[in-house]
């Protein structure tokens, strides 16, 4: 799907009949690694976030789709892991978000 399709996101909500749409983006870094405390701990969630489904993410689409043996996947998440925890890589995660109501409807 790639990340384009968050730019759909006010689309479908027209779409299923929501008002008042408003979107905001947020940039969440990777792991622990900003000196902003708030940052910081946003990073942390999503680290955590991420290692945690990390196995289950990869289970699926290595071993059946790639023809890959569970101990490559492992060795695999690892290696990921790894780096997910590294403070030295600075990446941060694209956050789009996008809020509406539904309109109330006469009786």
């Amino acid at each position: 799907m790639g990340t384009e399709v968050s730019e759909k996101y006010r689309d479908w909500m027209e779409a299923a009949g929501f008002v008042d749409i408003e979107e905001q983006h947020f940039m969440w870094p990777s792991n622990p690694w900003p000196k902003d405390r708030y940052m910081k701990e946003l990073g942390n969630w999503n680290m955590i976030n991420i290692l945690e489904g990390l196995e289950g993410f990869c289970l699926a689409l290595m071993t059946r789709g790639l023809g890959w043996k569970k101990e490559e996947v492992d060795v695999f998440v690892a290696k990921v892991s790894a780096d997910v925890k590294n403070k030295g890589i600075h990446a941060y995660y694209p956050m789009p978000v996008v809020w509406g109501r539904k309109p109330l409807t006469a009786n």
